[in-house]
């Protein structure tokens, strides 16, 4: 499948406006068009629980519409090996940045929305996948020998929102 992702529009002059990459509004719908690439997904992940953490309002806005618009459908399609392949990427982000408030505040925020939201019900509630069990191995890892009381403070809620796991294990 072709994807028409280019950004070379025609000059003013011709009657047709150049794309803004910096504007939030123009850009996530272009980029949410290839994360279905498997060759893009895990930066595109990465890209947008960057940019739902925070860097600026409307990044922040835009961000986190598409990202929860694309969970929802997702989840309507019953497409539950890519909600499970999003599960991996949120690991992996704390596997490769352990201890990284930079990235790790912005991926807490993240599970926050989407925990609160209900987008990872799947994750949490299969009884065949590990993913509470690795995400709260995560949540230990981060919060020990931490003195950072924003990362702490984001640690409470990721790990409130996982309380409704369907896992005996996890309350052990």
């Amino acid at each position: 499948e072709a994807l028409s992702l280019d950004a070379r529009s025609k000059s003013k002059d011709s009657g047709q406006e150049r794309l803004n990459w910096a504007n939030p509004a123009s850009t996530f719908p272009l980029i949410m068009r290839a994360i279905n690439i498997d060759t893009f997904f895990f930066d595109i992940v990465s890209g947008l629980v960057i940019s739902v953490g925070g860097l600026t309002e409307s990044v922040t806005k835009h961000s986190s519409k598409y990202l929860l618009d694309y969970l929802r459908a997702l989840q309507k399609l019953g497409s539950t090996r890519t909600i499970v392949k999003l599960g991996h990427a949120l690991i992996r982000l704390f596997d490769n940045h352990a201890k990284e408030a930079r990235v790790i505040l912005p991926l807490l925020t993240t599970l926050d929305k989407l925990l609160s939201r209900g987008c990872l019900d799947f994750l949490l509630q299969e009884p065949k996948l590990d993913f509470p069990q690795q995400l709260l191995t995560r949540l230990h890892k981060e919060a020990s020998y931490c003195n950072d009381m924003k990362r702490l403070m984001a640690i409470v809620p990721v790990t409130i929102g996982m309380l409704h796991a369907k896992d005996t294990e996890l309350a052990h």
